[in-house]
């Protein structure tokens, strides 16, 4: 049993004191210090002795408290009387641990290592912060308290509801348990986050606001979270003419159709043609043409990007084989621009032969584009596995929440690459690993199909990166 003097006065002891006697807590011995008006005589407690008299007077004090005590708690309604009973405290006893409530802002005692100062303002700012919508909630009286375990609400149309937990990519950061209505849940790999679902999250306290603002972030946001701008290269040189007017429309329709911010259009070694008079009379206060007279090549492309916040690059499918490894390296989607125009796409592809949590993992963001695009989404099987049902029970719960059509299609013995390969009206979403980077000499005996991208690339193909 320990002993623990509390000098209190003033309605925030009153309270603390009430409930500490309704707690019955028999485990350790309180002596209590009343100065104020307050009336304990009513209290019959075994564990509990009272004195009253003026805990500013240092013989008094020391009467009371100079035997053993394992912790001091001073409570008091005057910020004059709080300091001069934690002096004379510390006449008393150098070493024993004193909690301290402040109202005032108290300041001078951070050299004391035993003193902790409850600071009262910051506690019920921090609780009034919590009500407030979209705020972060962190454990203030956890841990270390430094936002290192944080509580975050999955809103409808987040990018993380319907997924497996094992989907999502946590470096330096856990989900540790899902409240769900009045139950919880200890995480494990293979369960569903749902709409409405609490996550209590643990890791680096700058990682999880990261991970706030991911989670909060709702539907229609494409190109985001990657980024809020499009970027177009263009070659005039190496890429000629007419691809030069190909890619410029279909990157204005792209800006047009998705909720990007602006659209940046690089071009390097600029020819006087039809092409150039188009980059020239671009008339939209939302994109900006920007020329580079003096033959800068590709490498200033992730200067570009990271410079202008891009968050979707555009390019052709013989620009994307040639420099795979440094669009890869950007970590953001690029989109192929196929044969045929992006108003006559029909339909959203997703291939999947197994490897089924490469692609759930950006599954939001896929659906987030084809609900901007409006089109429907089919999801083709080529044979079957648990982690294919896991990823079709995932993309059919986002449908419902984007508002999607999503199809089906399973054949077990049939490659859908052979089915598809003749149509010109796709958008297949390819996740950009790092296999897809490099080159590929045995692609063809894969049975990956996402690794043979490049049969399907007449159509309009955007690479998602996986973390």
């Amino acid at each position: 049993m320990k002993n623990i003097l509390i000098v209190a006065d003033g309605i925030v002891a009153k309270h603390f004191l009430e409930r500490l006697f309704v707690s019955r807590s028999s485990t350790h011995h309180y002596v209590v210090i009343a100065c104020g008006d307050e009336d304990y005589s009513d209290v019959n407690l075994e564990n509990f002795t009272f004195y009253r008299f003026d805990p500013t007077s240092l013989d008094r004090l020391r009467q009371v408290a100079s035997g053993y005590f394992s912790q001091f708690m001073i409570m008091l309604k005057d910020g004059f009387d709080t300091v001069s009973v934690y002096n004379n405290l510390r006449q008393i006893s150098k070493k024993t641990e004193i909690l301290m409530l402040d109202l005032w802002g108290l300041g001078g005692l951070e050299d004391d290592s035993h003193l902790t100062i409850l600071d009262a303002r910051a506690v019920l700012t921090a609780r009034l912060m919590d009500f407030l919508p979209d705020i972060p909630v962190v454990a203030d009286n956890l841990g270390l308290g430094k936002g290192e375990i944080m509580e975050v609400k999955v809103p409808v149309g987040s990018s993380f509801m319907y997924r497996h937990i094992s989907s999502i990519t946590q470096k330096k950061w856990r989900i540790a348990m899902i409240y769900r209505g009045s139950n919880f849940m200890i995480a494990k790999p293979n369960l569903m986050i749902l709409p409405g679902d609490v996550l209590l999250i643990v890791g680096e306290p700058s990682v999880l606001l990261s991970v706030f603002r991911s989670v909060k972030k709702e539907t229609g946001q494409f190109p985001n979270p990657f980024g809020h701008n499009i970027y177009l290269f263009l070659d005039m040189k190496k890429m000629g003419e007419k691809l030069c007017i190909r890619l410029l429309e279909q990157s204005l329709k792209l800006h047009e159709k998705l909720n990007n911010r602006r659209l940046f259009v690089k071009v390097v070694n600029p020819a006087l043609n039809l092409a150039y008079e188009k980059l020239k009379s671009v008339n939209d206060e939302m994109a900006t043409v920007m020329f580079d007279y003096f033959g800068g090549g590709v490498g200033q492309i992730k200067d570009d990007v990271f410079k202008n916040d891009v968050g979707l690059v555009v390019t052709d499918n013989k620009f994307f084989a040639a420099h795979k490894r440094l669009l890869f390296e950007l970590k953001k989607p690029v989109a192929a621009i196929g044969k045929s125009d992006i108003d006559e796409i029909k339909k959203g592809v997703v291939l999947s032969s197994g490897f089924g949590d490469e692609i759930e993992s950006q599954s939001a963001v896929i659906m987030d584009c084809c609900s901007q695009l409006d089109m429907p989404i089919t999801l083709y099987h080529f044979g079957r596995s648990g982690a294919d049902e896991e990823m079709e029970e995932h993309f059919d719960s986002l449908a419902k929440i984007f508002g999607r059509k999503i199809e089906v299609v399973e054949d077990k013995n049939s490659n859908p690459i052979l089915r598809l390969k003749k149509e010109r009206n796709l958008l297949q979403f390819v996740p950009f690993t790092k296999k897809i980077s490099k080159k590929d000499a045995f692609a063809a005996f894969s049975n990956d199909m996402n690794r043979l991208y490049a049969r399907l690339s007449d159509n309009y193909q955007i690479f998602i990166p996986i973390n």
